[in-house]
């Protein structure tokens, strides 16, 4: 159970180094100034979103073609 809670310590402080360094790190671009920053955080977002969905569609879809309780 201590797993869960050290795993989410160590997603939570890396979202927010990850913040941190596309705010306050990354240069400012010069056609899109302090906008284009947000792009650093939101791309690496979506794509932790979307890896979140794509394994849990996947554990779904097995679940209900086999009904192992692993799968759920």
């Amino acid at each position: 159970m201590w797993k869960r809670g050290l795993v989410g310590a160590v997603v939570l402080s890396l979202v927010g180094a990850a913040a941190y360094a596309s705010f306050f790190i990354a240069p400012t671009e010069r056609t899109m100034g302090l906008i284009q920053k947000i792009f650093y955080f939101h791309a690496a977002s979506a794509w932790a979103g979307m890896t979140a969905f794509s394994v849990c569609f996947v554990a779904n879809f097995r679940y209900v073609w086999r009904r192992r309780p692993k799968w759920d």
